[in-house]
């Protein structure tokens, strides 16, 4: 939060020694918002990943009490059943398909029809 408003007040600084109008800096100021706006829940999952949190499952509820059983129901049954799967580190950097060694280095190939989907022949009739 305080990063947030020391930038935008850097900006705004750097844009009124510009001697950009009022229309220039409020549309910038427009872009920064929406831009954190669009990225905040990347940067909280990359603070909560930073702090050793680890996302266990993704509950949809009406209320957070609802959520919070439906969870520890859920979560009961895995271990009580042996599937105890690892947490999921959501907080991580995305991979990169060029790292040697990744099980995504090297995908799988196409099926022998080629394209899977609702468009399968690539520039055909859709």
């Amino acid at each position: 939060m305080i990063g947030w408003i020391v930038l935008m007040t850097v900006v705004d600084v750097a844009m009124v020694q510009l001697r950009l109008g009022s229309t220039a800096i409020f549309f910038v100021d427009l872009l920064l918002a929406l831009l954190l706006g669009f990225e905040a829940s990347s940067l909280r999952r990359w603070s909560y990943s930073r702090r050793n949190w680890r996302q266990l499952d993704i509950i949809v509820a009406d209320d957070l009490e609802a959520a919070e059983r439906r969870f520890f129901e859920r979560w009961g049954t895995r271990r009580a059943a042996g599937s105890g799967q690892p947490p999921v580190d959501r907080g991580a950097p995305p991979p990169v398909r060029d790292r040697s060694g990744q099980s995504f280095a090297n995908p799988p190939p196409l099926p022998a029809g080629g394209i899977i989907g609702l468009f399968p022949e690539p520039g055909g009739q859709r």
